[in-house]
Parts: C-alpha cells; structure tokens; sequence
C-alpha cells in the first residue's frame, strides 16, 4: 500500500477502464486521481481500489454494502440513515426480493436494514435497494431487532470485508456461534444466542483493530473468549 494525497494520480491502477473505484478515487480523463490523503488499498482484487483514512462520516458509494437505521417512511419508500450526516438515502419497498404493490416489506422506523447502493453522486439523493441483479436478496434485508450495532471506524469495517484479513477468521475459530453483518458505512450488526456472547464479540472486534500482528490478534481474542 501507497500513501496519496489529494490531486496525486494512481500509477498503481494499470486499467481504469473495468476497475471499481471506491472513495477517494477519481477517475479525470483516462487518468485516476486521489480525492482525499490516505493509503491506496485493494480488497484482494487488483480491480477494485480506495482510499483508506482515519474518517467516520461515510460517503456514499455507489456498490456498497451498508447497514442503515430507517428514519422516515411514506406509502413507497422509506429513508435510511447511513451514518454519513443529514442527507439520508431512499430505499424503496419494491426493492426487495418478492415485492409487489399489495406485498411489500412491512418495515418501521428505528428499524436496521443491510442493503447496497444502486446509485450515489452529488446530483442526486443516494438510493438503495435490498436485492441483486438477479432479483433476489442475497443476504440483504431487513435485520433483526434482537442484534446489536455499534459503529467503528469505516477504514476498519472495509479491512475486515477484504479476503485476506485473518480478523472474522480468527474471531470465528475461538468464539460460539454468532451472526455478523459488516456495512462499508462503519455499522456492524451482531447477534449471537447470549447476551455475553454479543458483548465478547464487541469487545473482541474492537480491540483487534489495534493489534499490529496475527500473534497479537490471538493473544486479544484468547484472552476475551478464554
């Protein structure tokens, strides 16, 4: 991984043409450029890039999966909260699996919904939807009220849903049975069968953001679960 800052163009990028931009990136011309300072990362893919910064105000993106808090309903949509100020983002009752105009989901403010973004630019209000291409909902919906969500810092939540971070693996081996839900927003949504559990799992993926090696990632979880 690089450091950029902004104005700097990603030599790192061979091909903008077919690759996933996330934030931070700019594509100006045939060239990509950094919008903010931070490290250049992959998620394991060399197509698909971002900026990696210490920020917890979350900007839109179009792609991204996000965990967000209905805040507002009408008789077609609902607005979700994604965590990224007061602009929140239109999820319409259609855009879920096996929707139709006499059956739509029955969602209610305070609710938390796990959907991807269709759509995210400065021009328009971002829009969500809770199925893929296909029509169906691939793991995206609505979650449960028995879970718990707490927020960490974007950068982290991007790095936990990368193939080559050995953090939920881990996490995974040494703790019961637990449900997880990672937004690229900074939400997470856990749940598990006790109430003990759940707060272990917390204290767990908190503190492993600050280890510095898979040794000490162990030594942390070892010590919460045992």
């Amino acid at each position: 991984m690089s450091v950029v800052l902004p104005g700097d163009t990603i030599d790192d990028i061979d091909s903008p043409i077919g690759s996933t931009l996330g934030p931070g990136l700019r594509l100006l011309g045939d060239r990509v450029v950094a919008s903010k300072a931070g490290q250049l990362c992959s998620n394991g893919n060399p197509s698909v890039h971002w900026i990696a910064s210490s920020e917890r105000r979350y900007q839109p993106t179009t792609g991204d999966r996000v965990v967000g808090i209905i805040v507002g309903r009408t008789a077609e949509y609902v607005r979700v909260d994604l965590g990224g100020g007061p602009e929140s983002a239109i999820l319409s009752l259609l855009a879920f699996e096996g929707a139709s105009k006499r059956n739509k989901p029955a969602l209610n403010i305070g609710d938390v919904v796990y959907s991807r973004l269709l759509q995210a630019s400065r021009d328009m209000e971002p829009e969500l939807v809770c199925i893929d291409s296909h029509g169906k909902s691939g793991g995206l919906g609505k979650l449960s009220n028995e879970g718990f969500l707490f927020r960490v810092n974007i950068d982290y939540c991007r790095r936990l849903l990368t193939s080559n971070d050995i953090t939920m693996k881990q996490l995974s081996r040494v703790a019961p049975p637990f449900e997880i839900v990672i937004g690229c927003n900074g939400r997470i949504w856990l749940r598990s069968a006790q109430i003990r559990t759940t707060v272990q799992l917390y204290n767990a993926i908190n503190s492993a953001q600050f280890t510095k090696s898979f040794e000490e990632l162990k030594e942390v979880l070892n010590r919460i679960f045992h």
